[in-house]
């Protein structure tokens, strides 16, 4: 086996079936560590790349980036390796966290949870893409229970 993806609704428990198919096929698990590993290799807190991983930007406020990131890639006649991606961290942290997803998918016989690991992969020899959805009532139910949040808090994120 190459590599499986599994991308899932909130509360869906994709977590949860990836680490036990991870455990009967013998495979890697890349999930909630990729985090760790790319704050690790960047020299920032894990609570900081988790935070530019999940912070949403307008739409005005991405073009004016990628214009000024390929600006300066240009301009330096380099590529993404050029230190460039620094003067924007999600950017950075997007770009690494594809290496790595790319890294395990080469290594072969992994898993690899969320992280849009779909789309870094679109088109990967020998890759099998899984979507899990469930029931609102579970989601909910697995929610309330993970983040100890009311009822109504667990509706909202769903």
């Amino acid at each position: 086996m190459a590599v499986i993806t599994i991308a899932r609704e909130l509360g869906a428990g994709g977590s949860s079936v990836a680490a036990m198919l991870a455990r009967q096929l013998g495979a890697e698990l890349v999930d909630r560590q990729l985090v760790a590993e790319v704050a690790r290799l960047m020299g920032l807190p894990a609570d900081r790349v988790a935070a530019e991983e999940e912070r949403a930007r307008s739409v005005v406020d991405r073009l004016i980036r990628s214009s000024a990131w390929a600006g300066s890639v240009y301009a330096a006649g380099g590529d993404s390796s050029s230190g460039s991606l620094l003067a924007d961290p999600q950017q950075a942290v997007r770009a690494l966290t594809e290496e790595i997803i790319r890294d395990s998918a080469r290594r072969g016989n992994a898993i690899i949870v969320g992280r849009a690991g779909a789309t870094v992969l679109a088109g990967w020899p020998d890759a099998l893409h899984v979507f899990l959805h469930a029931a609102e009532p579970t989601r909910v139910r697995e929610i309330m229970a993970r983040f100890a949040v009311t009822e109504e808090e667990a509706r909202r994120r769903v």
